[in-house]
């Protein structure tokens, strides 16, 4: 009895081992056809994802990029972070596409990525009520001091 219960479990196991690695792949191949203006829209799950809001979110990746270095992969992965950050700090939900537009009002040649994301932050859970919007007046009034 032992004996099957054992080569019961090991086949499970190794049909997990064989068939994980393809559906894993699958979502990989499906987010590998979007562009990173659509995943931070599709992240941020806003109702609008037409062409001409993908259009928008393409030109601020690209004023970002140019400002930062950085690829608009790795911003968007910045921005997803930053909003995961938020609400485990202080439960602030805050979608990424709103720290992009954070990014692309706020970013300058001369501050990197993070920085810039960080005073976001601090803006935001300086008062965790507070909107997005408020936030973004804060950071143009100095209320969030740069680094």
């Amino acid at each position: 009895m032992k004996r099957f219960v054992w080569m019961a479990f090991m086949s499970f196991a190794l049909a997990g081992f064989l068939i994980a690695p393809q559906v894993s792949l699958v979502f990989a191949q499906e987010e590998a056809k979007e562009s990173p203006a659509q995943r931070i829209l599709r992240v941020s799950k806003e109702g609008a994802t037409d062409a001409a809001r993908v259009k928008t979110i393409d030109a601020w990746l690209a004023k970002v990029s140019q400002n930062t270095g950085e690829t608009p992969d790795a911003i968007v992965h910045a921005c997803m972070r930053n909003a995961r950050y938020l609400f485990d700090a202080g439960k602030v939900r805050a979608a990424p596409v709103e720290l992009l537009e954070a990014l692309n009002t706020h970013s300058s040649a001369t501050e990197p990525l993070n920085d810039t994301l960080h005073r976001y932050d601090a803006a935001r859970l300086a008062a965790p009520k507070s909107s997005h919007a408020d936030a973004m007046r804060a950071m143009g009034a100095g209320g969030a001091e740069r680094r």
